[in-house]
């Protein structure tokens, strides 16, 4: 799920999966950007409560793990978008 360059640390992936996903870190609700180059943080579309959304993530590790997660809906994550 990884895209094959921008990963710190040796972690490019191969993008086997096609989703091309890039290390864009994480913003806090504060506006301080954090793990750029490491992490890769995105939204789903479905809220966990009131104030929180889950999300997932990939690190530059060598593992092949999505992590689940659930962030405050005042952080910053990226999304991605779907052409019909």
């Amino acid at each position: 799920m990884k895209s094959s360059s921008g990963w710190k640390n040796n972690g490019n992936g191969t993008n086997t999966s096609r989703f091309e996903g890039l290390p864009g870190g994480y913003r806090y609700y504060d506006g301080y950007f954090d793990f750029v180059g490491d992490y890769g943080y995105w939204w789903s579309s479905s809220k966990a409560n009131t104030d929180r959304a889950w999300s997932r993530a990939l690190d530059d590790g060598r593992n092949a793990l999505v992590q689940r997660g659930d962030d405050g809906k005042r952080s910053g994550l990226s999304v991605r978008c779907i052409k019909d």
